[in-house]
């Protein structure tokens, strides 16, 4: 079984490490970093990785329009 830590796994934890790396980010930024690190997920993948730590309070978000 891969690494976990709480109710969080290996590749949310992945996500949510990226996105401590670099944020404030979009979901494309959030992507784009861990494919630059070789963690080949698909964009709607981060988006719901993301989604559900936010829903689990590990971030906020908030939506940008306009853009």
């Amino acid at each position: 079984m891969g690494e976990q830590i709480g109710d969080l796994g290996s590749a949310e934890l992945q996500v949510l490490s990226a996105l401590w790396e670099i944020a404030p980010a979009t979901v494309r930024q959030v992507w784009e970093h861990l494919t630059k690190r070789g963690r080949r997920l698909a964009y709607t993948t981060v988006l719901t990785f993301l989604t559900r730590l936010a829903q689990q309070d590990y971030l906020r978000h908030q939506y940008l329009t306009g853009l």
